[in-house]
C-alpha cells in the first residue's frame, strides 16, 4: 500500500458530511446491478447521488455490496488523488 502523505491522513470529527449506500436496482436485461450513494452535506441533506455498475455474477447480495463499496472507495481515492494535484498546482514555487 501506498504511503500516506501526513497532510491526507483521515482524522475523525472534521465534517458531519458523509457518503453512505442507500440502494440498488438490477438493470434487467444487462448482468448489471447498479449502487446508489448518497453524498450528504454537513446538514444531512443529500446534495448527489453517485451509481457504481456492479456485474451480477452470482456470488450473492453482500458480495456485490462490498464490491460497490470497494469501488466507491477507490474513487473516493481518485478523488483525493486529484483534488491534491490541483492543491500542489497552486502551492508557491520555492
Amino acid at each position: 500500500m501506498a504511503t500516506i502523505p501526513d497532510h491526507l491522513m483521515p482524522q475523525d470529527g472534521l465534517t458531519d458530511s458523509s457518503i453512505r449506500w442507500y440502494g440498488m436496482e438490477i438493470m434487467h436485461g444487462t448482468g448489471v446491478v447498479r449502487f446508489f450513494f448518497a453524498i450528504n452535506n454537513e446538514e444531512k441533506e443529500k446534495i448527489a447521488d453517485f451509481h457504481i455498475d456492479i456485474p451480477n455474477g452470482g456470488a450473492g447480495v453482500h458480495a456485490m455490496i462490498e464490491e460497490a463499496h470497494r469501488r466507491m472507495n477507490d474513487v473516493l481515492r481518485q478523488w483525493l488523488y486529484m483534488n491534491e494535484v490541483m492543491r500542489q498546482s497552486y502551492e508557491p514555487k520555492v
